[in-house]
């Protein structure tokens, strides 16, 4: 397998926002059409315990992973890591890590965000 593209950040990005807000994004360039295997992780919570926090992937602008949980302790991180086979087209391509929280008032925060596309 060829790496493609590789990103890593261990600070904490906080969302206080209900609708979908970046937090991480890699551009890449692909040569051929292709399958590639695209590992993500990251750690997110929500700073209330009656609050929901969401994490979803896009590529190009499209969902292709989502999850969202409430925290049982206020601030205590769970773990989002999927793991996508796909098959990319020639050209420069877009992987964004996004978030929101359920309300304004509890922010969501993500940490420990990781991106690596590989050619299958």
């Amino acid at each position: 397998m060829t790496i493609i593209t590789v990103l890593g950040s261990d600070a904490d990005s906080v969302v206080a926002n209900t609708n979908w807000t970046e937090v991480a994004s890699s551009e890449f360039t692909i040569d051929g059409t292709s399958e590639f295997v695209i590992f993500i992780s990251c750690e997110f919570t929500n700073a209330a315990t009656n609050r929901i926090a969401g994490v979803r992937i896009l590529l190009d602008g499209v969902e292709r992973a989502f999850t969202h949980g409430t925290p049982v302790v206020a601030n205590e991180f769970m773990v989002f890591a999927p793991i996508l086979v796909e098959t990319i087209n020639a050209g420069l391509h877009t992987l964004t890590i996004e978030a929101r929280t359920s309300n304004i008032a509890s922010a969501t925060t993500i940490r420990r965000k990781r991106l690596v596309v590989m050619k299958h």
